[in-house]
């Protein structure tokens, strides 16, 4: 029961979703960090959620890896490239 209504597992799960959509933008807009995109808006249109942020060109990590093989230290350095601002937002949302 979620505000007094009754709702389905996938109601339930629609929701959830929904409002960790919207923690996780609001917390990337208020971060500051080079390798966190820029968010500028967050919003809701015809039931529909909407975060605009910043454009990053390049390839996606997941077609990257599915192109070739990552090495070993270039696979470490990409994982502390993406460590570091969870780690410094986890730290902003802990003061």
């Amino acid at each position: 029961m979620i505000g007094g209504l009754k709702l389905d597992r996938k109601a339930k799960t629609i929701l959830s979703n929904r409002i960790g959509l919207v923690r996780e933008a609001r917390l990337a807009g208020e971060s500051r960090h080079p390798n966190i995109v820029e968010v500028y808006d967050i919003g809701q249109q015809e039931g529909n959620l909407y975060v605009v942020m910043e454009y990053l060109k390049g390839v996606p990590l997941d077609r990257l890896i599915r192109r070739r093989r990552v090495g070993l230290s270039e696979g470490y350095v990409s994982l502390h490239k993406c460590a570091t601002p969870l780690i410094a937002a986890e730290s902003f949302t802990a003061t």
